[in-house]
């Protein structure tokens, strides 16, 4: 079982390849290798343990305050609904030092606006309201007590998932790697929108 909806990325595209993990990954530890917004891995975590080794420092806020203070995140975030350009732009340009809790924030708008999977730099989609409320409502009623947040350290799990790999990126074995992208010396285990392989 998977949760039909992800953190802030829309997914609703992939429901083949969110079979295909399902059915592949049993009830196991993961470890996210290189997380940022884990739109698979979070949607695995229904039923699984995750553990995500950041190495961005405001995706690894974003998750800690998830995974802290769910109430309170999900409700500083509503109050800057609707997300305008003009917000938008100063989450995305902002070079000053800010807290950590309105970074998460930032970031988690940045990421939920923002079309691609694993993106929050553009290009972003126009805010529906309607969208939102549903998709906030889901999150308010989501367990995040599955996934752990860690920030840049090394860690290996029973299955190790890498979404949306950079090209720099050696993978340890046990893995699974979900792209958009071909990569060649690794056993291709699905394809659809996206490839998964199996290292």
């Amino acid at each position: 079982m998977y949760y039909d909806y992800s953190f802030c990325d829309d997914i609703s595209l992939y429901k083949k390849e969110l079979d295909f993990l399902d059915k592949t990954i049993p009830n196991i530890n993961i470890v996210a290798q290189n997380a940022t917004t884990m739109p698979f891995s979070f949607c695995l975590s229904k039923t699984r343990h995750v553990k995500a080794l950041f190495s961005n420092l405001k995706c690894y806020y974003m998750f800690a305050a998830w995974e802290t203070e769910k109430e309170k995140f999900l409700s500083s975030i509503d109050k800057y609904a609707p997300f305008n350009d003009d917000l938008i732009q100063f989450a995305l340009h902002n070079t000053l030092d800010i807290d950590p809790w309105e970074q998460s924030i930032l970031q988690f708008i940045l990421s939920y606006s923002s079309n691609g999977l694993c993106s929050f730099d553009g290009p972003y989609n126009q805010f529906n309201p309607e969208l939102y409320r549903k998709h906030l409502v889901k999150l308010m009623k989501t367990r995040n007590k599955n996934i752990t947040s860690e920030y840049q350290i090394k860690a290996q799990g029973d299955l190790n998932i890498y979404e949306f790999p950079s090209k720099l990126i050696e993978f340890i074995p046990n893995s699974i790697i979900i792209t958009n992208r071909y990569i060649s010396g690794y056993k291709l285990l699905f394809e659809d929108k996206l490839k998964i392989y199996g290292v």
